[in-house]
């Protein structure tokens, strides 16, 4: 499934798919060459943990695998610029998704263990002026909360809006954390009084949308494999809604 353009130029903080298999695995060494098409240029193995960390450059940023013996976890982020910002150039979430699902959905389709949970993380910002500008867009995408944009000070919202699943005919999570974000540096100057005063020096702000959704855990026996792939493209399916409509009832 790929998904349709945003109506907003949201940005990709990070993607993650995490896949929780139904009895303990261990990830063979060439798996990221087999998912990939490449050696990785990271290969960290810890076998008393039981856990093996590959990672390599993606989109100018960073994919990365994270084997434990309880779940496969593959990550991807922008890499940062030499001020310390995330660099965004390449990170528009409408065309991050769809590569990132290039990778892991064909890998999540093949694999040859049972799977009883998945979920995907999606952590997107969405520019915003200034402050008050920033908090006007999230009182705009969050109907159920009156903010006062410009009295509104440290917000952040965490809400569970489940939706029933058209493939597994159970609820799914669809978890948001709204936040107002401001990514910058900052200098202290010390008064007199050795009072800490804060100042922004570079920086911008955003609107930041963290989504977790994702079967629910208490859904123990191992999915069906032939609707693997069609439950990935359900989960997407949310994440994309939340960034499109904003909190849906």
């Amino acid at each position: 499934m790929v998904p349709g353009k945003l109506g907003r130029p949201w940005l990709t903080f990070g993607i993650r798919l995490s896949v929780f298999p139904v009895t303990p695995q261990e990830a063979p060494a060439d798996l990221w060459e087999q998912v990939v098409g490449a050696m990785p240029e990271m290969d960290q193995n810890q076998p008393r943990q039981r856990m093996r960390i590959q990672s390599g450059s993606w989109r100018g940023g960073a994919l990365q695998l994270t084997v434990s013996s309880d779940r496969f976890v593959w990550l991807a982020g922008p890499s940062t610029t030499p001020e310390g910002f995330p660099d965004f150039e390449n990170w528009l979430t409408e065309s991050v998704v769809p590569d990132f699902s290039g990778i892991v959905r064909p890998w999540l389709t093949s694999v040859r263990f049972g799977v009883n949970r998945i979920g995907i993380g999606l952590h997107s910002l969405l520019f915003a002026q200034d402050r008050a500008s920033a908090y006007r867009l999230l009182e705009e995408l969050i109907p159920s909360v009156k903010i006062q944009p410009e009295a509104t000070r440290d917000f952040l919202y965490q809400i569970n809006r489940p939706k029933s699943s058209r493939v597994l005919h159970i609820p799914l999570n669809r978890l948001m954390k709204w936040s107002a974000l401001y990514l910058g540096l900052t200098q202290f100057a010390i008064t007199p009084g050795q009072h800490v005063q804060p100042s922004p020096v570079l920086g911008r702000q955003y609107v930041s949308l963290d989504n977790d959704v994702n079967t629910p855990a208490e859904h123990l026996e191992a999915l069906d494999e032939a609707q693997v792939g069609a439950i990935y493209d359900e989960l997407v399916e949310l994440a994309w809604e939340n960034l499109e409509a904003g909190e849906i009832a």
